[in-house]
């Protein structure tokens, strides 16, 4: 693709020596050396069409010209470096503009979440929502009774699952000695089932968790590699969370 048997200067000499070795032949023949030469060059035809074909014969005709451009600007480039300094900078901000607004599409809006049959996960909210929902947003929320009759007489809903966040920013938890902030929520016995989650230890919500309000907490993988650098023993421990607001509940002691 790059390399070429013969060179154009090659190719220019070969002409050369063929247009004398017939202008030789018409000399022979009794014409003057420019005649003889006039007369050679027209029998050959256009010499700047030949080495035209010669230079675009096996060739990727797109890519040399890119090379080319390149080079073009690389050398303009290196003659005005402020001008230089500013395209990079420029293209350097656009393009790492593009990235982060794609990254957060692909994240937000294009990647499908992994669950079982994303395409069929449904967010359900309301605009007239009624007061004292005992949530932390409830400008399109649920209340908790609404969503349970949602769930018993769901012929085209199955299965329905509700989450609530523990605070409007992160809440305070204590694992032994050691307090820390993390982001949580509550969550309904068929949280994980319904997603389709499936738990790489231990165990998820059932029904009969969200009946009894059981004191149990699942923590997400991330979780358990950054605090317990995925220890499997810190399973059936007690951990303390202490949150705030609308549900004012103190401290709250889970298993996890």
């Amino acid at each position: 693709m790059f390399k070429r048997k013969r060179s154009v200067e090659d190719f220019a000499e070969e002409i050369k020596a063929h247009l004398e070795l017939e202008a030789d032949d018409w000399k022979r023949e009794g014409l003057s050396d420019d005649e003889a030469q006039r007369k050679a060059r027209r029998e050959f035809g256009n010499v700047r069409v030949a080495q035209e074909r010669f230079y675009l014969k096996d060739r990727w005709v797109g890519l040399d010209r890119l090379f080319r451009d390149v080079r073009l600007a690389l050398r303009s480039l290196l003659k005005s470096p402020g001008f230089a300094a500013t395209t990079i900078l420029t293209l350097a901000i656009g393009i790492g503009a593009n990235t982060a607004v794609f990254s957060v599409m692909n994240a937000v809006l294009l990647r499908s979440l992994p669950v079982t049959n994303p395409d069929r996960l449904v967010y359900l909210r309301t605009s007239n929502p009624p007061r004292n929902t005992g949530t932390i947003d409830s400008n399109e929320t649920f209340s908790y009774p609404v969503y349970d009759a949602l769930r018993r007489q769901s012929q085209g809903l199955s299965p329905v699952m509700a989450y609530v966040p523990l605070s409007n920013s992160k809440v305070a938890v204590r694992y032994g000695a050691l307090p820390e902030e993390a982001e949580g929520d509550m969550v309904s016995g068929t949280f994980f089932s319904g997603l389709g989650v499936k738990v790489i230890r231990g165990r998820g919500f059932s029904e009969e968790d969200e009946t009894n309000h059981a004191s149990i907490a699942v923590i997400s993988y991330n979780y358990w590699t950054r605090r317990f650098e995925r220890n499997p023993d810190v399973l059936g421990n007690d951990a303390v969370c202490e949150w705030r607001g609308h549900h004012d509940c103190g401290n709250c002691r889970g298993r996890l």
